[in-house]
């Protein structure tokens, strides 16, 4: 799909919602298990793939989309960033 195509709420959420899969996986990482962090990740994957989820057919298609959507999500995020500045 291409960015045109997604509704800008969709990409904020994605955006939004990768940066803070990032942030909790750096933070388990190098600071341990944490119930914050650990919450913070599946909150941000389900946010992230629950679009996919209901419009896909397979389970293939879901695991495709939901990797294809966390690059699309990074993307966005620093391309937002880049622009910001």
């Amino acid at each position: 799909m291409k960015r045109k195509e997604r509704k800008l709420l969709f990409r904020m959420v994605n955006a939004i919602s990768s940066i803070v899969l990032v942030v909790s996986c750096v933070y388990l990482f190098f600071w341990g298990l944490s119930l914050a962090a650990v919450t913070g990740a599946v909150v941000a994957l389900c946010c992230i793939g629950g679009p996919i989820v209901v419009a896909s057919e397979s389970a293939v298609e879901i695991l495709l989309g939901i990797v294809e959507a966390l690059f699309h999500a990074v993307i966005d995020a620093v391309f937002g960033i880049f622009e910001a500045i």
